[in-house]
């Protein structure tokens, strides 16, 4: 059976069903520009189409398109009268999970792609678009079998291999190698699997290399690995070192290509999963002891005066984020997508609420210095008062924060630059390292953030100026004292003396 029609039955369940054209060319995607969308040059080699109606803007036709608009899939609708295009909304497609690009096969010796006896697109009547690779995974191992009985594809876009392991979607890539096999790169989720088989520590993502010149950018070329058996000088424990990663780069001369080489570098950082496992134990202690904190001022009633309130609601909202992102940290790549979005959405309010009972830390030691006593009756009830609006403040508030985020990102016609993804690349809103070009994090958790610090910083100068004013005041208050009680001794002493003569003058 040929390997084509292998793919057509494994994934028969994916089929998008849509025979919409693309709107744009091959090559191509749609931009708005000056408030109108235009055909531009896909520089991103990772998506592929598959359509065969191609570039219904050439063809004079009204009718909806769907093409690449803002890193994903979106239907339009041309108006040819007008020369009008307009957007319609963001479409929910399955890519299918190539490993090499389309028309290409891999080559499980070399580790990289070329075109083989089979150089057309295998799945252009099934898939609209094809997504190549896994270049956000950090520990990525081959897997190569005659043919496809080994590999069942479930009904949730999953498969399942020999020996009851289940690999869930986006974590998998499939193609036929040059040989006429079947090959499946997993994204693993730890480096375990290192002490099965040999591991190469690679500098760049997945399917890149070193390809500008001495400059060292990584760049797609879909070369994914080592051939080391080309190498006799490239010994074992060198390879197997932490410390060191190794490339591919390719020379240019004068603009003559003069090959591809193998260059190693020194890397001093800690794998992903190095830190992994120290950040999540280091958070576990701080677990530990943020509960031990808790329960003395939960059992012990003198501790439960308006500060010991305060911090009993800092320490649980602090426990609170450590334990979510600990939550993330020890299974960072098998959560479904539900249980990732969950995690991330408590996080960010748990962080917010931490640092908002700081904020309400700083705020009440200044208004407890700057303030003049109560009496009894009076200090409770204002205490009642000001731990009421904490409440609000430390959790109602980071509550409808949270929310905002969360509307906000099912809001498909927000700015790419400023909606705020959750679950998608990691179980946090995603930051500028997962998602390149979005300043969400930046506006929804570091600007908020940024400005509770400096609300603190404030707040503790004028608290530590209001100390020194106190401070200068008492000195001034024992000068005087003090004064008061030389002149007095004085007196005393003056008087004494005069005593003294006028007894022995009589």
């Amino acid at each position: 059976m040929k390997f084509d029609t292998i793919i057509s039955i494994l994934f028969l369940p994916f089929i998008l069903g849509d025979d919409l054209a693309k709107c744009c060319g091959q090559q191509q995607k749609l931009v708005k520009r000056n408030g109108t969308f235009r055909c531009e040059v896909n520089k991103n080699q990772r998506v592929h189409s598959n359509t065969v109606n191609l570039d219904l803007l050439k063809q004079n036709k009204t009718g909806h398109c769907i093409d690449i608009y803002s890193k994903k899939i979106a239907k339009f609708f041309i108006e040819i009268s007008t020369s009008n295009i307009s957007f319609v909304e963001f479409v929910n497609v399955r890519y299918f999970p190539k490993c090499c690009p389309v028309g290409q096969q891999y080559n499980a010796t070399f580790h990289s792609c070329g075109r083989g006896t089979n150089t057309q697109s295998m799945f252009s009547n099934f898939f609209s678009f094809t997504k190549i690779g896994l270049p956000h995974c950090e520990i990525i191992s081959d897997h190569i079998f005659e043919n496809q009985q080994n590999i069942i594809i479930n009904n949730d876009s999953s498969i399942s291999m020999d020996g009851g392991r289940n690999i869930n979607s986006g974590k998998y890539c499939v193609d036929s190698t040059l040989d006429g096999k079947f090959l499946v790169k997993i994204c693993e989720e730890n480096s375990q699997i290192c002490a099965q088989i040999k591991c190469i520590h690679k500098c760049c993502p997945d399917g890149q290399s070193f390809v500008k010149g001495n400059i060292f950018n990584c760049t797609d070329n879909f070369i994914y690995g080592v051939n080391l058996h080309s190498y006799s000088n490239i010994q074992d424990p060198l390879v197997s070192e932490n410390v060191y990663c190794m490339e591919h780069q390719y020379r240019k001369r004068n603009g003559v290509d003069k090959g591809l080489y193998i260059i190693f570098f020194k890397s001093t950082p800690p794998t992903i999963e190095v830190k992994y496992s120290v950040t999540r134990w280091v958070k576990i202690v701080s677990c530990i002891f943020l509960l031990l904190t808790i329960a003395v001022y939960v059992f012990l009633p003198k501790m439960r005066n308006l500060f010991g309130k305060i911090l009993l609601n800092y320490c649980t909202a602090t426990f609170l984020m450590y334990l979510f992102l600990t939550i993330s940290q020890f299974n960072p790549n098998g959560f479904n997508e539900h249980i990732c979005i969950l995690l991330g959405f408590c996080s960010v309010f748990s962080v917010i609420s931490s640092f908002s009972w700081l904020n309400i830390m700083a705020i009440d030691i200044w208004i407890s210095f700057s303030t003049p006593r109560s009496t009894r009756s009076e200090l409770q009830e204002r205490e009642s008062k000001l731990l009421l609006q904490y409440c609000v403040y430390g959790w109602f508030v980071p509550l409808f924060w949270m929310f905002i985020i969360v509307v906000l990102s099912r809001i498909s016609t927000l700015p790419e630059s400023i909606r705020p993804y959750v679950g998608r690349n990691k179980c946090y809103l995603e930051d500028l390292d997962s998602r390149p070009g979005n300043f969400a994090y930046i506006l929804f958790v570091i600007l908020p953030l940024l400005i509770q610090e400096i609300i603190n910083i404030i707040v503790f100068i004028k608290t530590a100026q209001y100390c020194y004013n106190v401070k200068k005041e008492i000195e001034k208050m024992n000068n005087s004292n003090a004064q008061s009680n030389f002149e007095s001794e004085k007196d005393e002493l003056v008087n004494e003396q005069k005593f003294y003569y006028t007894d022995r003058n009589d």
